[in-house]
């Protein structure tokens, strides 16, 4: 009997129920609309579809913060019993699109948080957080003491220690 190389299955023979890996999901909902109430602003406002975005055809939200350390949080249905918070402090985010990644490891599992931003205005900083609240992974894009704005488009969390292409997802 000729047996296939990997699976060990006779040449020809149906392979039922392997299937070709899926891409890395993204697991925020609304990830291109930090207007949406799946994200909530402390301290923050949305201005949707602002501008134009780093992808083709995407828009970007303007989040203008109205106090010093505001935010625009969303938190997750993905488990997160241990783990210690990560953040990255961008002390002048750019002014042309940039991704921004940070990645940690929660209940021995690693994810990586990415959001593109762009600044408004000179001097914006900026702070992008995963984190655990409630049992559960959360992430922020949040200002670090100065009261102004910045674009926020494309979030994405997903497994592993880089990110990889952006998957947009909508609601549930």
């Amino acid at each position: 009997m000729n047996l296939g190389p990997c699976l060990g299955l006779p040449l020809g023979a149906p392979v039922v129920g392997a299937a070709p890996p899926a891409p890395n999901p993204n697991l925020l909902l609304w990830t291109e609309e930090f207007d949406n109430a799946a994200w909530t602003k402390t301290t923050a406002s949305v201005v949707a579809n602002d501008t134009a975005g780093p992808l083709s055809g995407s828009t970007a939200d303007r989040i203008d913060y109205q106090a010093p350390f505001g935010t625009a949080t969303q938190a997750t249905t993905t488990a997160a019993a241990a783990g210690a918070e990560v953040h990255l402090d961008i002390f002048d985010v750019a002014t042309t699109w940039t991704r921004y990644e940070i990645s940690g490891t929660f209940s021995a599992v690693v994810y990586v948080f990415s959001v593109y931003l762009k600044q408004t205005e000179a001097g914006i900083g900026g702070r992008i957080r995963l984190q655990r609240s409630g049992g559960f992974l959360a992430c922020s894009v949040e200002d670090i003491g100065d009261v102004g704005s910045c674009w926020a488009c494309c979030a994405q969390l997903e497994v592993g220690a880089t990110a990889t292409v952006y998957v947009r997802r909508g609601g549930s």
